[in-house]
């Protein structure tokens, strides 16, 4: 016989006793127990349910380590994806420009323009300065504004607003087209259906030049205000000393003096020109400088 709760063999070798053995296997039991919520109570084995908040607080954990887990690895899989659609639309040519639409010009060609505001086929659409294509456009004297806007993914759109010439000058055996802003809009050896702006002493003429001659801006309201559709052609308009500001119109002179009254001035030549001048065959001017008092002399 060895110690307390040991049974010595013939031999001398040394057995647990029974009630060692079952000590182990309630310890067995307890642990079970407890994974399955239990808990082991007496040495019978008898197992009672761990406490409802105990349990509860159990799972609550292991089910926000699960969450845990799983919102690390959308985070993880969401950063992947950004940096994949960073790198493709930033650092490839995924985006580079393949069209460039054209709106609203009338004397500039599309390729032209196009080709002046600088987008290529190897612009990127993000990377695109659009204040450089703006000013790029706008250095073409025909342009008054220009509205640059991206459309993906290949295409770059320019909205363009053309300046209108309203007459030219004659300087070097070239056709020089002004806008009502006294602006050189184009140079061109061929003569257009517009008037000719004379009396005017102006330094050499180019594209993107403006008339300084402060007296060109009385001249541009004037012409501003004469109807274009009523079929009745400004052939000429300038100043001369003495008369002021005229329009030469179908063969008769218009004198308008000054630029004042100028919409009222016009009315009254038109009814000149129109009603008055068939009666007697033309009229060689109708003088409008005092509107209340217009002179008319018959050819």
């Amino acid at each position: 016989m060895g110690k307390r709760g040991e049974i010595l063999t013939p031999g001398g070798a040394k057995v647990s006793s029974p009630g060692d053995a079952a000590a182990r296997r309630a310890d067995q039991w307890s642990r079970v127990a407890r994974r399955a919520g239990v808990v082991a109570k007496g040495n019978k084995g008898r197992a009672e349910p761990l406490p409802e908040g105990e349990r509860e607080g159990k799972r609550g954990g292991r089910a926000a380590g699960r969450r845990g887990r799983v919102r690390m690895l959308l985070l993880t899989l969401l950063a992947a994806s950004l940096g994949a659609m960073v790198w493709v639309y930033f650092f490839t040519d995924t985006l580079n420009v393949k069209r460039v639409e054209i709106y609203g010009n009338c004397n500039l060609d599309p390729d032209y323009l196009r080709s002046i505001s600088g987008v290529t086929p190897r612009t990127h659409l993000l990377k695109m300065d659009v204040k450089a294509v703006e000013k790029a456009v706008l250095a073409e004297p025909y342009v008054l504004r220009v509205e640059v806007r991206r459309r993906f993914p290949h295409t770059v759109v320019l909205k363009v607003m053309e300046r209108t010439p309203i007459g030219y000058l004659v300087q070097n055996g070239r056709f020089h087209l002004v806008d009502g802003e006294g602006l050189v809009l184009e140079s061109t050896d061929r003569r257009r259906e517009l008037p000719e702006i004379t009396g005017f002493d102006i330094p050499l003429l180019y594209p993107g030049k403006r008339i300084e001659d402060p007296r060109f801006q009385g001249l541009a309201a004037i012409l501003a205000e004469w109807p274009e559709d009523n079929g009745v052609r400004v052939g000429e308009a300038g100043y001369a000393e003495g008369e002021g500001y005229y329009l030469l119109v179908e063969g008769t002179k218009v004198i308008f003096g000054d630029q004042s009254d100028c919409r009222r001035k016009t009315e009254i030549a038109m009814a000149a020109i129109l009603e008055v001048a068939p009666r007697y065959g033309g009229l060689r001017y109708v003088d409008v400088t005092y509107p209340d008092h217009p002179a008319i002399k018959p050819r």
